[in-house]
């Protein structure tokens, strides 16, 4: 571990200064998505179903960010870019999701997607979901 300097975030919360090793669950955001997390806030952010004013912000706005996104990903269509609260979600939308298929993942893969797998197979939410689960190789010291 690292002494931390004392004016940083992490100072505040008696924190030594850590290096970390789950950036995908843990990274923080860009200046870039804050200020445009602030500028949707500030527009009035509401439920994009909705029928008045702020749902039509709020649609406009998801349509941008969809398209941000379909920007990004070669082949993507629109109808299969969905937008989750999280990780968790988003794994339990992608399992629920499956039509028939051979899902493989690791022992160390994230809990949600071990939990999400596992419980697919159990609901028999399809009965053509197979799932495997490789173990991790013993480590050499």
């Amino acid at each position: 571990m690292l002494n931390i300097e004392k004016n940083s975030d992490l100072a505040s919360f008696g924190a030594a200064k850590v290096i970390n090793l789950d950036a995908a669950a843990n990274t923080a955001p860009t200046e870039e998505v804050i200020q445009a997390i602030i500028s949707a806030l500030r527009s009035g952010a509401a439920n994009p179903a909705s029928a008045h004013e702020l749902g039509d912000r709020s649609r406009t706005i998801r349509a941008r960010a969809r398209d941000s996104v379909l920007s990004l990903v070669t082949g993507a269509v629109e109808e299969g870019v969905i937008f989750t609260s999280g990780c968790t979600e988003a794994n339990n939308t992608v399992f629920a999701g499956i039509a028939a298929a051979t899902v493989i993942t690791s022992a160390v893969e994230h809990p949600s997607v071990l939990r999400s797998a596992s419980g697919a197979r159990q609901a028999l939410v399809n009965e053509r979901l197979n799932t495997r689960t490789l173990t991790s190789p013993p480590s050499r010291a």
